[in-house]
């Protein structure tokens, strides 16, 4: 039999649990999600050094890892995924992808179940269609309907639609059991037995007692339904029949006429609670409920499987709870608090927990060093155990306790580590989606990072420290925050980041790297620029031919914010980029600089073949002077894109040097070879146009006057539009 590292498994469980929560609240690719993934793949990639596999399944609603049943670790969310989808097992294999891990969880998050369970072949094809060969599951075997389908069907609309109801619930079963006797294959009886019984277990308490009360015909009695609605009830059933018992055992006592009227009652809780403490699922139920119904006096004796910890646990508990505070820091005792925290925990018993911890936070007022340093340390182990089972109500009391000793510890190794545990609370708050919490405590630290609030040196470079280290630890979460689109969580990842200011620098220039939202990455853009000149150069410094193209056209439409830098030496150098569209932006990022620097490069790039069409454009878009004799020198050209553009830069500059070159762009040329014009009449139109701009002069106005005589009718009706508007 494996050896079941349950400290692993528990925490293996716990991922799977979180992941699946989060794949139902944050969109596929969510950096929540893809954190907890690789942490469970790590988890998991841990647990596989020493074994092949590690298996979770569900028998009779307990939760078996390699087949063997570990009470601390049964979780009811991983049971309830399991039936959702009609799985029995999950077997995690060595050698398991990250990819593997995401696609299967996404599954078991899936809103639409019925789609999986109904696919041909159920979820084992899904999974082989997804290429996940790391991860195998076994199905439930339900009621296979071969020979006998219409009874089996008949038998099974009887077992979905069982009422409560007393009479129709005995109509209901007889004729269950009336129609199993058609039914010869005794495989066939025992699931469909199982199924029923798993249907009773779903009923109210009031309703099971009432059936395990109730005589019922021999064929029903004899074919051990009752014993397996025991076997198939859950724990949460039952903790919810342990209520029920108590309340009605008060109310047997205060309403039952005579004392033995009393006494028969009692005598028959007493019956049903004896029938349902043979339920497996009972010996795992904590023993705090069988402490209440000893203590109503419905249960005269603890049943003899009943481990012996709980009680000794709760008796060393309150024997700690009367001591005073300083005893805790006995070295046996302190070390052994969090293992005892622990337990309290699995046994939920939260109140004990948050009392023992309480009293060990009482030593922080002491005023020994040892005292209180031995204090911190034993609080954050603690704090570690409250976490991972989301003790929020006694963490937050640890919160309160640890901001009010921070503000006032002078020496620096305690000190340091209440800093170090109130930042790990601030990446908690985060992750529990609680913003306005994780602030409140940030702005508390943020007043011991700067002289004029805090004078101690010391205390402001570790202040500083694990503030730059929280900075690392949540910018994948404030990056995702940023790119949810989501408006409120973009303004509380806003809000953190201008608080932390120039430490995080690196999740900014994240966001305008990673959103394709452009209000985003702008804004993104305004927080880097306000935090400084260098934090912008260092990120402009940053781009480079080995810049993904996508992510430099991001960049490139937010750079506007960086006006109050000079980035004209990098734009230069990205102007080389391979990508056309890239060039053309950046050129068009230059021409809105409109400094004489700017305009310079500008014109520089004109003989540059991928930017000279885009550079004609704002030469004549920006009517720059001097620029006219360098767009003359162009006219020769070939190509009409380029002939197109220098027109109309020709007819918005309006100088008449350029007329002679219009003039010959509406002619055009004619080759002997062919008897139509074989200049585009896309340019020759551009010039008509651009003619027009120079009337009245004379040597325009014929150009034009001759072109109405021209074989082309687009270019005759473009010359007449001009000469109309002279």
């Amino acid at each position: 039999m494996a050896q079941i590292n349950v400290e692993l498994a528990g925490k293996i469980i716990k991922l799977v649990r979180s992941v699946v929560s989060n794949y139902k609240i944050y969109p596929p690719g969510s950096q929540i999600i893809t954190n907890n993934l690789n942490l469970l793949n790590q988890a998991l990639t841990e647990y596989l050094q020493n074994q092949d596999s590690i298996t979770f399944s569900d028998s009779h609603h307990k939760l078996l890892i390699d087949d063997q049943e570990i009470k601390a670790l049964n979780d009811t969310f991983v049971l309830g995924l399991l039936g959702e989808l009609e799985i029995q097992s999950i077997t995690f294999k060595k050698g398991l992808t990250v990819e593997e891990l995401s696609g299967f969880l996404e599954l078991l998050a899936s809103k639409d179940k019925t789609k999986i369970k109904d696919a041909p072949g159920g979820i084992s094809e899904v999974l082989k269609a997804k290429n996940i060969s790391g991860i195998s599951v076994d199905t439930v075997k339900y009621v296979a309907i071969k020979d006998g389908q219409e009874v089996v069907s008949k038998i099974a609309a009887l077992v979905d639609n069982l009422q409560g109801d007393p009479v129709a619930f005995m109509t209901s079963l007889r004729d269950i059991y009336d129609s199993l006797d058609e039914v010869k294959d005794n495989k066939v009886k025992d699931n469909i037995t199982n199924t029923l019984a798993k249907k009773l277990s779903t009923f109210e308490p009031a309703k099971l007692k009432e059936f395990f009360d109730r005589p019922l015909p021999g064929k029903i009695e004899d074919s051990g339904l009752k014993e397996a609605v025991i076997s198939a009830l859950p724990q949460g059933k039952i903790r919810e029949i342990f209520n029920e018992i108590s309340v009605w055992y008060d109310d047997v006592k205060r309403t039952s006429k005579s004392e033995f009227e009393a006494l028969e009652q009692l005598s028959g809780l007493r019956s049903f609670l004896g029938k349902i403490l043979t339920s497996p699922a009972a010996r795992n139920i904590p023993f705090r409920f069988y402490e209440e119904l000893l203590r109503v006096g419905v249960l005269e004796e603890l049943p003899t499987w009943i481990k012996k910890e709980e009680p000794t646990l709760i008796l060393q508990v309150d024997k700690l709870l009367e001591k005073d505070p300083i005893a805790l820091l006995d070295p046996e005792i302190r070390d052994s608090l969090p293992r005892m925290i622990k337990q309290l925990c699995q046994s939920e018993l939260s109140d004990v927990a948050e009392k023992l911890t309480a009293k060990m936070a009482e030593n922080l007022k002491q005023h020994s060093l040892k005292a209180k340093s031995d204090t911190v340390k034993s609080l954050m182990d603690i704090y570690d155990v409250l976490v991972i089972f989301q003790k929020e109500k006694i963490l937050k009391n640890m919160e309160q306790t640890f901001l009010a000793v921070f503000e006032k510890e002078k020496n620096i190794d305690i000190y340091r580590e209440l800093v170090n545990l109130l930042t790990k609370r601030v990446m908690q708050l985060l992750l529990n989606n609680s913003p306005d919490e994780a602030i409140s405590i940030l702005k508390l630290i943020k007043i011991h990072l700067y002289p004029a609030t805090e004078g101690d040196k010391e205390r402001r470079d570790a202040t500083n420290e694990y503030f730059t280290k929280l900075a690392g630890e949540i910018t994948d979460l404030l990056v995702s925050e940023m790119k949810s689109g989501i408006d409120r969580r973009q303004k509380k990842a806003m809000e953190i980041i201008s608080m932390m200011e120039d430490t995080m620098t690196t999740t900014l220039a994240r966001v305008i790297r990673e959103s394709d939202d452009y209000r985003t990455r702008k804004t993104a853009a305004s927080a880097l620029n306000n935090i400084g000149e260098m934090a912008v150069k260092n990120f402009v410094k940053s781009l480079g031919m080995s810049t993904n193209t996508e992510i430099l056209k991001k960049i490139i439409n937010i750079l506007d914010e960086f006006s109050q830098v000079n980035i004209t030496d990098k734009i230069l150098e990205l102007l080389e980029y391979p990508d056309s569209v890239v060039k053309k932006m950046l050129i068009r990022y230059l021409y809105k600089l409109n400094t004489p620097e700017s305009k310079g490069m500008v014109l520089s790039k004109l003989d540059d073949k991928d930017l000279m069409p885009e550079v004609i454009k704002i030469m004549g878009e920006s009517k720059q002077p001097g620029a006219i004799d360098s767009l003359l020198k162009l006219t020769d050209t070939h190509n009409a894109t380029v002939q197109e553009e220098l027109c109309v830069a020709f007819g918005s500059m309006g100088d008449k040097k350029a007329i002679p070159a219009l003039v010959k762009y509406l002619k055009g040329k004619k080759s002997f070879f062919k008897p139509s014009n074989i200049t585009p009449d896309s340019v020759r139109m551009r010039a008509a146009w651009a003619l027009g701009r120079f009337l009245p002069d004379k040597t325009a106005e014929t150009a034009l006057t001759e072109a109405l005589k021209d074989k082309s009718d687009p270019v005759k009706l473009e010359a007449k539009k001009s000469l109309e508007k002279k």
